[in-house]
């Protein structure tokens, strides 16, 4: 799913921005470092894959 299609209030950007880094996970965080996915895959599905992966659970 991309991120544009997360009602307004999931998106990590808004949730970053109206409570802080700590109310984001790491793969939210993630994506907004990253800002754009590919044709393939969003920024948030990257990041959750990379999280998966690599065990990146808490690193806020």
């Amino acid at each position: 799913m991309h991120i544009k299609e997360l009602p307004w209030f999931n998106r990590p950007g808004y949730k970053l921005e109206k409570n802080g880094a700590s109310s984001l996970d790491s793969a939210e965080l993630l994506a907004i470092i990253f800002g754009r996915g590919s044709m393939q895959e969003s920024a948030l599905e990257l990041a959750n894959r990379l999280v998966f992966k690599y065990n990146l659970n808490r690193f806020n």
